[in-house]
């Protein structure tokens, strides 16, 4: 994967959960407060999504639509590309 085709990477925190810093990563792109975003649970099951970045070794990434931004979740960081790019 090539981090330039995405506009923003965040790490993942050591004491964060995974939908934590999708909202937070999507809403440094959007340029929004994370409490204007619509809910995750709309685009993802956040229980799902934190739980399988928390306990599987596995998994490569999960890629997603959310608040019209193309998000790819991998073990240690978040991409977002924004909605509105051509």
């Amino acid at each position: 994967m090539v981090e330039t085709e995405y506009d923003h990477v965040r790490p993942i925190g050591d004491d964060e959960h995974a939908s934590e810093a999708v909202i937070r990563a999507v809403a440094a792109v959007s340029d929004r407060s994370p409490l204007d975003l619509p809910p995750l649970q709309e685009s993802v099951d956040v229980d799902a999504l934190d739980l399988l970045f928390a306990s599987s070794t596995a998994i490569e990434g999960l890629r997603f639509t959310y608040a019209g931004h193309d998000v790819l979740v991998e073990p240690a960081r978040v991409h977002v590309r924004r909605g509105d790019r051509r």
